[in-house]
């Protein structure tokens, strides 16, 4: 598999972004005549947020139109895909959201739609490591010292991630399991 550059990303992620704006609103005239929503289910500062605002300015040129970009990350995603499956199938309002979104939140909430029924995935946007860090005065220097370091005090280490059922929880709790700590 050949790894693409950033400008190679971007030109890749804008090319298939405009083409379904442009496609899913082949009937009309001039599209777009207006801005495009884009609702993002990750906070203002997060990973789907910053993509986006990385994106924005050249999609924004090749559409010809202004992005009005809404972050609306509560009850993991589900209030902005329900917005988005009440709004005009008409190309002005998508979603940017992660895997976890449509995956995970299946087993973990109840929501009014069934997202993978209703809304339909049009572009990969970006595919996004997760990386485990700690802080820079934490005596272990990689992950196998981490997990020395966190069976030799059971239950003390705290971490932070999005929320309950987000990928990053998700891992974290594979990793106790896996490595057999607290």
């Amino acid at each position: 598999m050949t790894r693409l550059n950033r400008r190679q990303i971007i030109s890749r992620s804008l090319g298939a972004m405009a083409a379904f704006a442009v496609g899913s609103a082949h009937s009309q005239a001039q599209f777009p005549e207006r801005r495009i929503r884009i609702i993002v289910l990750s906070a203002p500062g997060g990973v789907g947020d910053s993509v986006i605002r990385l994106l924005a300015p050249q999609l924004e040129q090749k559409l010809r139109q202004k992005l009005v970009i809404e972050s609306k990350p509560a009850a993991g995603g589900n209030i902005g895909m329900l917005e988005l499956a009440r709004a005009d199938p008409d190309g002005y309002t998508i979603l940017l959201g992660s895997t976890g979104n449509f995956v995970i939140n299946q087993f973990l909430t109840r929501s009014s739609i069934d997202p993978l029924a209703v809304l339909t995935p049009i572009v990969k946007v970006a595919e996004i490591p997760i990386i485990f860090f700690i802080n820079s005065s934490f005596p272990a220097r990689n992950l196998d010292e981490f997990i020395a370091h966190a069976r030799a005090r059971p239950g003390k280490l705290n971490y932070g991630s999005p929320g309950i059922g987000t990928v990053n929880h998700l891992l974290i709790e594979r990793l106790q399991q896996v490595a057999d700590v607290k």
